[in-house]
């Protein structure tokens, strides 16, 4: 193997490993941002949706409490139909985005309850006082918003579990890219010491080689492993130096006749 072909394969390899260190730092990344853009959407939503289900609930309340004041049947009827309305199109959107959540199928229920507490409420009118108000519906009204905060609270731990498995994921790539850069610098240093060993140190040996030749006569000598272009050139020099001294004998032989 001639020395631009090893020269080639060493920094061929050195390019092909540091590619493929950013090749996975790359894909990890984009991992990671995908984990964490698709938190910050749950994380958004959650509280997005627990708040647009206490507002009404609150309303609702509110709505009560008026009636309770006011009597006006027709008016509660009215803005009770909206309220619950919007308690049934905001549970529809939650299980929409958070099918796996298990509190959900509690806070359905305790929905439902309090829906069924608020049609009887409309239905008789001997229950319209404030003994109900404070002993039935804020027993069913509690028991709803505790499920909303339940899950708002469940939502939360799972970004906080989430966030944890994109802290350990960093991690994981972190050591990823400082195993490639040290594996790149491993090999930097070997191919730095096969080039000293089977070229620098050559080179150096075949101009010493010389360097005595011609100034002292010492023989030429020099000892080379391998069958590359560093070793063809010694034995071209020790050729052309034998046969440099073969003309010469010849030449002091013609002169001495």
């Amino acid at each position: 193997m001639g020395i631009r072909t090893k020269i080639r394969l060493g920094f061929t390899s050195l390019g092909l490993l540091l590619i493929l260190a950013a090749v996975i730092s790359y894909f990890e990344l984009a991992r990671l941002n995908g984990i964490t853009r698709r938190i910050i959407s749950e994380g958004a939503t959650s509280v997005e949706l627990s708040n647009d289900i206490l507002d009404a609930i609150n309303r609702e309340d509110g709505n009560i409490m008026i009636y309770l004041r006011d009597k006006d049947t027709v008016s509660f009827n009215k803005l009770s139909r909206k309220s619950l309305g919007d308690l049934d199109s905001v549970l529809y959107s939650m299980k929409s985005s958070f099918p796996e959540n298990k509190l959900l199928d509690t806070l359905i229920n305790r929905k439902k309850a309090y829906s069924e507490t608020i049609n009887a409420f409309a239905d008789n009118s001997a229950l319209r006082d404030a003994t109900w108000y404070f002993t039935v519906y804020k027993h069913d009204y509690n028991a709803l918003v505790d499920a909303v905060k339940d899950f708002m609270r469940s939502t939360q731990e799972l970004v906080t579990v989430e966030a944890s498995n994109i802290q350990q994921s960093a991690y994981r790539s972190i050591m990823q890219g400082i195993v490639s850069v040290g594996a790149s610098l491993v090999l930097i240093l070997m191919f730095y010491f096969l080039i000293e060993a089977y070229y620098i140190t050559p080179i150096i040996r075949i101009t010493k080689g010389l360097r005595n030749f011609l100034l002292m006569r010492v023989p030429f000598k020099v000892e080379i492993t391998g069958r590359d272009e560093v070793f063809m050139l010694k034995e071209y020099i020790e050729q052309l130096l034998l046969r440099l001294k073969a003309k010469k004998s010849v030449e002091d032989t013609s002169m001495k006749n």
